[in-house]
């Protein structure tokens, strides 16, 4: 529960309850990082928080993410290697070294692949921004990020003022992306998703969705959001 109260207040701005939830996971003891990336990525990981595990008698979610010709649904736009650094280990178990076909799902037809819907290194995240937003604490966010850099085989970071939303977005981004809707989130909590998802057809309105007819007819005095 701590870690999904970090989340919900770190993407309403309220930074230091943020950190404050944040800070309580991470010292419980309840969970840990994984010394390499090996293990990340399983059911029995130390650092899964909350995950869902898979029907083995429905269709493996993995499946979603490959090619057609490997009985894919749908196709993953090529990440450039770029959204990496040189060495990132984090790169290897995410994505092919096509960049186009998602590996962090990999029990495609033993359906055993579990769905992140939380992990440890997300709250490593929320705590190293939260920390600059409520106190200029760029030392203590330094250390969260590089504790992750570290287990992914990365030189530390220092930050600053001048780049510290630029590391966090890539550290954001390595560590996890396809996870669901991290990407989108951090675009609207940080005031950038209509400048970086207008060129793909974005409108201010699909900051919220629309609230559904029927809710409208129940709750009278409820108004539908703005562009619906």
């Amino acid at each position: 529960m701590n870690a999904l109260l970090a989340r919900f207040y770190l993407q309403h701005g309220r930074w230091s309850e943020a950190l404050q939830y944040a800070s309580d996971v991470l010292t419980s003891g309840d969970v840990g990082l994984e010394e390499g990336m090996d293990e990340v990525f399983t059911a029995g990981s130390s650092e899964n928080i909350w995950i869902l595990e898979e029907d083995v008698q429905g269709l493996s979610i993995a499946l979603y993410f490959l090619q057609p010709f490997s009985n894919g649904l749908y196709v993953v736009r090529p990440r450039e290697p770029i959204g990496f650094d040189m060495g990132d280990a984090r790169r290897n178990v995410s994505i092919s070294a096509s960049g186009n076909t998602i590996i962090k799902y990999t029990g495609i037809f033993s359906n055993n692949d579990p769905l992140y819907l939380m992990r440890l290194p997300e709250v490593y995240l929320i705590a190293a921004e939260a920390a600059i937003m409520a106190n200029n604490d760029f030392e203590a966010a330094a250390e969260y990020l590089n504790a992750l850099r570290e287990r992914a085989g990365l030189a530390e970071v220092i930050l600053n003022a001048g780049n510290y939303e630029a590391l966090l977005a890539h550290e954001r981004n390595a560590e996890l992306c396809y996870e669901g809707f991290h990407r989108f989130m951090d675009l609207k909590r940080w005031g950038q998703d209509q400048e970086v998802l207008g060129p793909y057809g974005y409108e201010e309105r699909d900051a919220l969705w629309p609230i559904p007819q029927l809710f409208l007819d129940v709750f009278k005095s409820v108004e539908q959001n703005p562009g619906y």
